[in-house]
């Protein structure tokens, strides 16, 4: 079959591609919520870190069958390509191409990246599972290519019902996560999940992520705030926002930001009132909410995405390792 291949720099073209970049995507090999254009193009409108140079491959039908969502930016006089979303705000990241032309389409979209200006292609956040890995170091046999795990993802596989899961943790989590909710039973309390947030919830949340700590206060730049308040109503849009709040007399006292997306739970971010309420674990107990939302829902994995942190092994054991994969052109005169 025969294809024709596209760079794309203006953004207006970008932006055209809305409905066919979300089709595509639920047809591909890596389908993420970081990777959908709702997510993407706003981040894109609001880090703007360099040049599009969006690659895009069509067959004989027009159909869009591929993409490679880059952009570029020099740095030190070398020019370098990266993926939109990289780093940052993205968990999981990765080209659109779809499940059933892997063979025929990685060479045809690779071959387009190759012929690229680059001294440098920064591959982040790759899922374990990507034929990217493997396509990557493949196809640049004649570059460098290094490949690093740049963190884990814990992750729940999630039974058939709460008893089940909770039965599956260790005797002291069990007893604790029924401990607190015994004591918060006999303050009051309220959960509220929303799905389209206002700005009036957006502020909560941001509010109390900032109470969590110092890292999370220092997160909250100009760029930062404009990025949330634009795409957590985009997600909403789309059904793919679950805002988890945890009322305690009328306040909220935690809240937890997470994507529903293709059958799972996706934790994204967290608040809580670290002092007010520290005595009640309002955290920890959102927490688990919402996975027993999640298994209600019957989704089949709640996962807590990028980091290690130690208050996600407690709900589990489990983990996939996410990778940055970067090719530097050995080749000075091909840049």
């Amino acid at each position: 079959m025969s294809y024709t291949t596209q760079v794309i720099t203006a953004q207006a073209e970008f932006f055209a591609l809305e409905t066919e970049w979300q089709q595509l995507l639920t047809s591909s090999a890596t389908n993420e919520v970081f990777q959908s254009f709702s997510f993407l193009a706003t981040w894109w409108k609001e880090f703007r870190p360099g040049e599009l140079s969006i690659i895009s491959v069509r067959d004989k039908a027009n159909n869009l069958v591929a993409l490679a969502p880059l952009f570029s930016e020099k740095i030190n006089e070398e020019k370098n390509i990266k993926m939109l979303g990289c780093i940052n705000v993205s968990d999981y990241l990765d080209i659109l191409i779809t499940k059933n032309g892997v063979d025929e389409l990685y060479p045809i979209l690779l071959g387009a990246v190759k012929n690229l200006s680059w001294s440098r292609l920064e591959w982040c956040s790759l899922p374990e599972a990507s034929p990217s890995r493997t396509w990557l170091k493949d196809f640049f046999t004649a570059h460098t290519v290094s490949e690093l795990q740049q963190d884990v993802c814990p992750q729940i596989i999630l039974p058939d019902n709460w008893e089940e899961y909770l039965s599956s943790l260790d005797r002291k989590q069990r007893h604790e996560i029924r401990r607190k909710e015994r004591r918060l039973q006999e303050r009051g309390y309220i959960y509220e999940e929303i799905v389209l947030p206002s700005q009036v919830d957006i502020a909560d949340f941001i509010y109390l992520h900032k109470q969590s700590s110092k890292d999370k206060r220092d997160f909250w730049n100009t760029t930062h705030l404009e990025f949330f308040r634009q795409v957590l109503p985009a997600i909403g849009k789309q059904g793919w926002l679950r805002l988890f709040f945890l009322k305690v007399a009328e306040k909220r006292v935690a809240a937890m930001l997470v994507f529903d997306y293709n059958n799972q739970f996706q934790l994204y971010n967290s608040g809580f009132l670290l002092e007010e309420f520290s005595e009640l674990s309002v955290g920890s107990l959102l927490t688990a909410h919402t996975i027993k939302r999640a298994i209600e829902e019957k989704r089949s994995v709640y996962d807590f995405l990028r980091g290690d942190e130690s208050y996600k092994f407690r709900y589990t054991k489990h983990s996939k390792p996410i990778f940055d994969i970067t090719i530097t052109r050995d080749d000075p005169s091909a840049k």
